[in-house]
Parts: structure tokens; sequence; C-alpha cells
């Protein structure tokens, strides 16, 4: 799984996204988890803060792969 230290530190802003959340998890999947409060589905995408999140690829009940993306806020794509 992946540190969510390490998720922190690749992709820009995502920081205040994971403190706001709590820091009661240790990963990028127990970070989904606590977000839904369950288990995600395999192609099921959803926006935290500036953050799409999609769940690549599911291995039974473990999160295998994620794709995480900042997303423009409404008044950003306004101003240009």
């Amino acid at each position: 799984m992946t540190e969510i230290d390490v998720v922190i530190t690749v992709i820009p802003g995502f920081e205040v996204v994971a403190n706001a959340e709590n820091d009661a998890f240790q990963t990028l999947a127990g970070f989904i988890m606590q977000h839904l409060e369950r288990l995600p589905r395999e192609g099921e995408k959803f926006t935290v803060g500036d953050f799409e999140i999609e769940i690549i690829d599911m291995d039974r009940q473990r999160i295998d792969k994620v794709s995480v993306r900042k997303v423009e806020s409404e008044a950003t794509a306004a101003m240009i």
C-alpha cells in the first residue's frame, strides 16, 4: 500500500485534504475508506477538496490502483 506521507509529498496540495480528514490513517487506501465509510467499488470516482479520486483496480477487498488528479475549482475556471 502507498504510505500517505509519500502521497502528500508527490501530490502538491493533497496535504490540506488529508489533514482535514483526520490523521487516523497511514495509507491512501485507509484515507479512501475513512472518507467513504465503506469499501469502494472498482471504477468509482469521488471528489475530495480539489482532487478527484478514481478506484482503478480492486483485488478482492484490497484497493490495488488509484488515480488522484487535481481538478479546477469553478472559481479558477471562471478566471481563465
